[in-house]
């Protein structure tokens, strides 16, 4: 063993007793990280709609898995910006909405219209929320349920 170098971090104050509460704990460590790396494999493929779910899920369950909140809102309003684009293009040009498109039906022309109201209103509000860098920006329409969610102390 030699002396520790100088040029380097001064030594822990932490102390580590190795016993088997800490071998537990470690090991336990282990399982909890390698299971959020399964997870995380496998909602990789949805990572633009995970930001479409509320800001709490993104913190409580979504955080800890490795998918941060701010960039997950970021992806779902490059989602649902898409989404308003092809609407507009079905809407105005085929005089036949995406959503009475796909299931063949003219009754949900006014849902497109709704939608093409909707879209681009939370897309601005969500936006504005990642550019005041947002902890956990809003899901879809959360804006519009703000009396829903609870006060957090300090408000």
């Amino acid at each position: 063993m030699e002396p520790w170098p100088s040029e380097f971090e001064p030594e822990s104050t932490r102390v580590i007793t190795y016993d088997e509460f800490y071998v537990a704990e470690r090991d336990g460590d282990l399982k909890t990280s390698r299971r959020h790396d399964l997870i995380h494999v496998a909602l990789l493929p949805f990572y633009p709609l995970l930001g479409l779910c509320w800001s709490g899920f993104k913190e409580r369950v979504l955080g800890p898995i490795g998918f941060e909140p701010a960039a997950t809102t970021a992806a779902s309003i490059l989602v649902c910006f898409s989404i308003f684009l092809l609407e507009g293009i079905f809407v105005f040009y085929m005089h036949l909405g995406f959503l009475g498109l796909i299931f063949s039906s003219e009754r949900l022309f006014r849902l497109d219209w709704f939608l093409l109201l909707l879209l681009p209103l939370d897309c601005m509000i969500r936006y504005g929320q990642v550019l005041r860098s947002a902890e956990s920006p809003d899901g879809f329409l959360e804006w519009a349920f703000g009396w829903l969610k609870p006060k957090k102390r300090g408000e």
